[in-house]
């Protein structure tokens, strides 16, 4: 019983939802049944034993006292409760939002023809809908909603009367537009960086439309997502991050976080793109949305961070030498990271940082206690000892880690474009190694080879050592 679909449900709710749960089960619209509550009952005290032993012997004869153990008729309850705990789940959620209540008393009004009820509850939805700072998609579908359901009002009443199809036809094509662009977007993004492929069979033509009808892009969650899409498929056309990066900030407020989240995440990949094919000036850019995204707590889900974005952040900062802000942000935010990484994170970045302060011996200290499976960091890790060895003029045991990071990234299912930035870096330290002094006309030659590789892994250094 103890892993069932029931209790595995039951042990996620919170103590206010099993309290209010309970009055839920308790009311006759509901639930009419006495072993619903009784079996609500069992299972209540048993999980908040310190050591519960759940099982369905013991939960029927908890409801049905004094009676032989029937299998199905204990599983057919299960069933009828875990089906109460989704309406009630559902419910609740319903019963917070206040729009869709109101939405919903408007049809009723408008199928039973009380026009009063019906004129002031639509009216209170545009009300509630305009006070709220929300732009997005959703508020477009509400706009529709709305319209559609006054047509049918205007329909119910008088059949000749001037109608709204315009309104409706408008609101229809704003939301279909946003909408499929800002999902068109998120499978752009995602195709980017892990070479998935998706297909969106009339984007293009969308991306024409809008271009011919400006007047699309007043709408907040079109004109973000068209930005959105020209950055990402016209890269190196800098316009189009800019106004991106100007719409974020101006309409900050018109978007709920996990959905502004995910905008910021691609401004920030944009500009880490731009840096990792040479491109400096994206430095303080991407500095500043990771700034802003974390003093409005944007960059944070459920008041968790991931180990990607707290290391970029590091990794960023970190190279405009902001190392006040970055030993800050590196032990602020380290009770953030996810429980089971939280201290390998925190150990990695907060290396990095002592090696741009070139406590080399301190880096070293910190590298010996790091130990993850995620591959990115691991790659970095060792690049990071590399680099050390190099400056420290360790020559041996720079050669034998570099043989055996290029053989860990040969073994490694590796995303492609991380794979050719850490190869070619790998590839161009060994010729570095072996480059003698003297012979200037073969330095200058790699210098160039390092200033030509677009996809490249600490090119800075590189260049620096040269």
């Amino acid at each position: 019983m103890g892993g069932s679909k029931l209790v595995v449900l039951f042990k996620n709710l919170s103590a206010w939802e099993i309290r209010n749960l309970e009055t839920f089960l308790q009311s006759p619209f509901f639930n009419k049944r006495e072993d619903v509550i009784l079996l609500f009952n069992y299972l209540e005290q048993e999980t908040e034993k310190n050591s519960p032993h759940l099982s369905k012997e013991k939960a029927f004869q908890f409801v049905f006292p004094n009676t032989a153990f029937d299998s199905k008729k204990i599983v057919m309850l299960m069933s009828q409760l875990f089906r109460l705990i989704e309406q009630f789940l559902a419910f609740s959620r319903i019963k917070d939002n206040e729009t869709l209540v109101k939405m919903e008393t408007t049809k009723a009004y408008r199928e039973r023809n009380m026009e009063a009820n019906f004129i002031k509850t639509y009216k209170d939805v545009k009300r509630i809908a305009a006070k709220k700072p929300y732009r997005d998609f959703k508020y477009l579908h509400l706009q529709y909603e709305l319209e559609l359901e006054y047509y049918h009002f205007i329909g119910s009443q008088i059949r000749l009367k001037k109608n709204n199809l315009q309104a409706v036809t408008n609101t229809l094509e704003a939301f279909i537009i946003a909408s499929y662009l800002k999902q068109s977007c998120l499978m752009l993004a995602h195709q980017t960086v892990y070479e998935e492929s998706y297909h969106t069979f009339f984007l293009k033509e969308l991306i024409t439309l809008l271009e011919n009808n400006p007047h699309y892009l007043e709408f907040p969650a079109i004109s973000v997502y068209y930005n959105y899409y020209k950055t990402i498929t016209d890269s190196e056309n800098e316009v189009h991050f800019k106004q991106l990066r100007d719409l974020i900030q101006k309409h900050f407020e018109k978007f709920k976080r996990a959905e502004l989240r995910d905008i910021y995440l691609a401004a920030i990949n944009y500009c880490i793109k731009r840096l990792n094919t040479g491109n400096p000036i994206y430095l303080e850019e991407s500095f500043k949305l990771y700034q802003f995204g974390f003093d409005n707590s944007v960059l944070l889900e459920n008041n968790m961070i991931t180990k990607y974005t707290y290391t970029n952040a590091v990794a960023i900062a970190i190279r405009l030498e902001k190392y006040s802000w970055t030993e800050s942000f590196i032990n602020n935010y380290k009770q953030n990271l996810p429980f089971k990484s939280k201290d390998n994170i925190f150990i990695f970045n907060l290396a990095k940082l002592r090696y741009a302060q070139k406590k080399y011996k301190e880096t070293m200290k910190l590298l010996v206690q790091f130990n993850s499976e995620d591959l990115y960091h691991n790659l970095i890790s060792k690049t990071l000892l590399l680099k050390i060895y190099y400056e420290l003029n360790e020559y041996t045991p720079l050669e034998a880690l570099l043989i055996s990071s290029q053989q860990y990234l040969q073994r490694k299912n590796i995303i492609s474009y991380h794979k050719a930035m850490f190869r070619n870096f790998f590839n161009i330290l060994k010729e570095l190694l072996y480059l003698s002094n003297s012979d200037r006309q073969s330095k200058e030659k790699l210098k160039q080879k390092v200033i030509d590789t677009p996809i490249l892994a600490e090119k800075e250094w590189l260049l620096a050592q040269l």
